[in-house]
């Protein structure tokens, strides 16, 4: 979660919207990145997969339809329903459809 976080905010960043309502990128440097999951680390709980939980989450995938990079959706989807959330925020919702349980999938 960190690495994609750290990936996405100091590549291609987030899509926005600045005070006047015009699309803009928002796009952290290396150091902000890192500070921002600093801060966003003490606030969360982290849940760890055991690799027999991981090994028989990819044995369920083509049950489900994942395949290729959604599996890296999946294993955070298996993580949230290990954790017993009952709301996965995410940017990509349909990413997580049929994934989540009775969980929803919400745009922050």
């Amino acid at each position: 979660m960190f690495f994609e976080f750290f990936s996405t905010m100091t590549g291609r960043g987030l899509e926005v919207q600045d005070a006047d309502g015009n699309p803009s990128r928002l796009v952290f440097s290396q150091a902000d990145a890192a500070q921002w999951l600093r801060e966003f680390a003490s606030k969360v709980t982290i849940v760890e997969l055991e690799v027999p939980e991981i090994l028989d989450a990819m044995a369920k995938a083509r049950e489900l339809g994942v395949q290729g990079a959604r599996i890296y959706d999946f294993g955070h989807a298996v993580a949230a329903m290990k954790a017993g959330a009952s709301v996965v925020l995410t940017r990509n919702e349909k990413h997580f459809a049929g994934l989540i349980g009775n969980a929803q999938a919400v745009w922050p």
